[in-house]
């Protein structure tokens, strides 16, 4: 069994951030919208048509067919023959990073958005992203997502409850571990000079959630603008990534290994950069709950869990993300699984996490 110990005190973070420069765009820029699909013919057209009937209309649209085995090149060949704003790009199957990136090299636009193919944007999300990235003050921009199922029904909006933060984060965002209030892919977009830090998306590390990769390093390359409104719409259904199963020892195992694994690429990349600033992934709150979980449901003694919850406790009071009704529900959680049999411990603790969408969900941000 996992032995279990109080955390140390944090390391000190290395040297500070900054963001880099940025100049105004002019009036009416190109927008390239970039959408890697896979196997999904039955969303791919509704995210293509929802890209062409944007109120902005200067904007190419690169789809980027990832190898798919279903009718999809077809799909979104016949919105190309239908508006010669759309361009399909059809390669051996090599996984998400590696998508984006062949969409990048492709794109013309000085600005970028990214789209699942089985999301949707809403009609003025286009014009809403050049009005805040247009100026030039600010390189990268994150909108709230509603959240809907295969036949549109809607749910929890992405954050659910919470504002996004705005300008300079890279500071908040070390000092959090690389935690901060991202949104998946199609809620993502950026100039071309943000894009320049990050891509290209490390291929073999991302074959899937390459967005993690975007949202975890941009922000510590350029200021971030955000609306609250809901400019898109994220589709959680059957054929995605994720499927519908609770939060258990092998899940939570996953969501470590795949928040290290990311937090490397990302320091890696970062290595590159003149300020050498890393992330410290200990930090990170997210982190910290998962690996509390590991002894919880791996059924360490009560006063060792005892102990992990002690030293969690701090963490959780002392975050400058969560609000105080998160808070007490997330130290009410945590406390009384430790009371519970091993064998009830994960259900609980997935019960209070909400609707297996929004565990899917979750899943999905902190890898």
């Amino acid at each position: 069994m996992t032995t279990v110990t109080p955390d140390a005190e944090m390391p000190p973070m290395e040297s500070t951030p900054r963001p880099i420069a940025l100049r105004s765009l002019g009036d009416r820029p190109l927008v390239s919208v970039l959408i890697s699909n896979y196997n999904y013919e039955g969303f791919v057209g509704a995210a293509i048509e929802s890209v062409r009937e944007q109120t902005y209309e200067r904007l190419e649209i690169i789809v980027v067919d990832d190898g798919s085995t279903d009718s999809s090149a077809e799909v979104i060949r016949s919105h190309a023959d239908a508006d010669d704003r759309v361009r399909l790009i059809a390669q051996e199957n090599r996984g998400q990073a590696a998508a984006m990136n062949v969409a990048l090299r492709a794109a013309k636009g000085p600005i970028l958005c990214l789209l699942d193919a089985d999301d949707r944007f809403a009609p003025n999300k286009v014009a809403e992203v050049v009005a805040h990235l247009g100026p030039g003050t600010a390189g990268m921009f994150v909108h709230r997502l509603q959240v809907v199922d295969e036949h549109d029904v809607a749910s929890q909006t992405i954050p659910l409850l919470a504002s996004f933060e705005q300008g300079w984060l890279g500071e908040k965002i070390l000092a959090r571990g690389g935690r901060w209030r991202q949104v998946p892919t199609s809620g993502i977009s950026f100039v071309a000079a943000a894009a320049d830090e990050v891509f290209p998306i490390p291929e073999e590390a991302f074959r899937i959630s390459a967005d993690s990769f975007v949202f975890t390093l941009m922000p510590l390359c350029t200021t971030v603008a955000a609306v609250d409104d809901v400019l898109g719409f994220y589709r959680l259904h059957g054929a995605n990534s994720y499927g519908e199963s609770g939060i258990d020892l092998a899940s939570v195992k996953k969501t470590l290994e795949s928040m290290t694994g990311a937090t490397e690429e990302v320091n890696a990349r970062l290595r590159t950069r003149t300020s050498g600033v890393q992330i410290d992934v200990t930090r990170h709150l997210t982190y910290l709950e998962n690996r509390y979980l590991v002894p919880l449901f791996e059924g360490e003694r009560r006063t060792a869990l005892l102990a992990a919850y002690t030293s969690l406790v701090p963490h959780i009071v002392k975050d400058d993300l969560y609000g105080w009704t998160t808070k007490c529900a997330a130290l009410f959680l945590y406390g009384v699984a430790i009371l519970l049999p091993v064998r009830r411990r994960p259900a609980w603790i997935s019960s209070g996490f909400g609707l297996s969408r929004a565990r899917e969900l979750l899943r999905k941000l902190v890898r």
